[in-house]
């Protein structure tokens, strides 16, 4: 089967795009997520060269004043220059294939008709450089498709559609992952298991003197400003309680706990 357009070649797998999709999940601290759906999508995009040139009056007269050269992409379905698109292509030009991805896929349809694509182009790249459309030249206009898969998750009860580009991997739509905060139970067992290993003592002892240095300045500050704004006995109404939700207080907190226990164990 064959493509009316060229397309860009699937350099990722669908099953590389899904550990790129779980693999972002996981660092944004998710555990319970189901890939529900996927989909391939081949998107249009009006790939070509430009040129435009800007004026300036002298004796009352419009001369050219500078003129500028370049390759630009649009996205034929909502007719939005991309620049970053444009250099996916530029670097895969030599990879453009005719024949259909052997796994299933849709196409987005071009939101124009042919007459109206080199009118409609002319006036998005004046729009884009704001530039009179009249100013503006287009040459060796190309629709390529850029493909796309689309992963719908679910996160904790939740539907996600992420999408990932097949060229180079990227999630275009990162922001439709969330971020989850960890709770105690799984700071502590993480914490426990990083102690395991010896360089977690140094790493930690580390962010504890940092930590410990940071907070020392900024009271330090702080307790110089209030004095002078309000009586020494107001100085410690506010307390800064975000340290104790931190690994090195965990830390503390066993250390301490193993002395205890020491202590009760050999008195």
């Amino acid at each position: 089967m064959y493509l009316g357009n060229p397309s860009l070649p699937l350099n990722i797998s669908l099953k590389e795009a899904t550990h790129i999709v779980e693999n972002a999940l996981k660092d944004n601290n998710w555990i319970n997520f189901t890939l529900k759906k996927t989909n391939l999508i081949l998107f249009p995009y009006f790939y070509l060269n430009y040129h435009y040139f800007t004026e300036k009056i002298v004796s009352n007269e419009k001369v050219v004043e500078n003129s500028f050269d370049g390759i630009i992409a649009i996205d034929g379905s909502i007719l939005k220059i991309n620049k970053e698109i444009s250099e996916v292509i530029k670097k895969n030009l030599d990879k453009l294939t005719n024949n259909a991805p052997k796994i299933n896929f849709s196409k987005v349809e071009v939101n124009i008709n042919k007459k109206e694509i080199n009118d409609v182009v002319k006036l998005k790249i004046a729009e884009y450089f704001k530039i009179p459309k009249q100013n503006v030249l287009i040459s060796n206009t190309k629709t390529i498709f850029f493909p796309i898969y689309e992963l719908i998750f679910d996160i904790s009860g939740k539907e996600h559609s992420i999408k990932v580009g097949a060229v180079e991997g990227n999630i275009i739509n990162v922001e439709e992952i969330p971020f989850r905060e960890k709770n105690v139970s799984e700071i502590t067992k993480e914490t426990l298991t990083e102690l395991s290993n010896p360089k977690a003592w140094v790493k930690y002892a580390k962010e504890l003197f940092s930590k410990s240095f940071s907070i020392t300045s900024e009271k330090v500050k702080k307790r110089s400003k209030v004095k002078k704004e309000v009586q020494s006995k107001n100085n410690f109404k506010k307390i800064d309680i975000s340290f104790f939700s931190s690994k090195i207080v965990l830390l503390i907190i066993i250390l301490l706990a193993l002395f205890l226990i020491f202590l009760a164990l050999f008195n």
